[in-house]
């Protein structure tokens, strides 16, 4: 996670484990949705396995409000994902404003 080295609060995150398998997303969505079990509140899954559409439905059926970012692999983060997941968390009851 990038949150300390830049400043940020470290957030919330899930631990998968190790992969075994052929379907990442499947077994990644079986530790969200694991986690959010225990703690269910609106979440960001940022991660470059997940794909609009087939990533959507293992975590829809949560009821919860969300937001999936893919970010290139090649690529990482951009202002655009970066800008959407601050206008969630706002919608969400959150601040975007960060204090250093």
């Amino acid at each position: 996670m990038l949150c300390q080295p830049l400043g940020f609060p470290r957030w919330p995150s899930v631990e998968a484990g190790s992969f075994t398998g052929r379907n990442r997303v499947d077994y990644k969505a079986k530790a969200v949705r694991a986690y959010l079990d225990q703690s269910p509140r609106p979440f960001a899954w940022v991660d470059d396995d997940v794909r609009p559409g087939r990533s959507n439905r293992a975590v829809a059926e949560l009821g919860l409000q969300y937001i999936l970012i893919s970010p290139g692999r090649y690529v990482g983060l951009t202002l655009g994902h970066v800008g959407a997941l601050l206008e969630f968390a706002t919608r969400q009851g959150g601040t975007a404003a960060h204090r250093r």
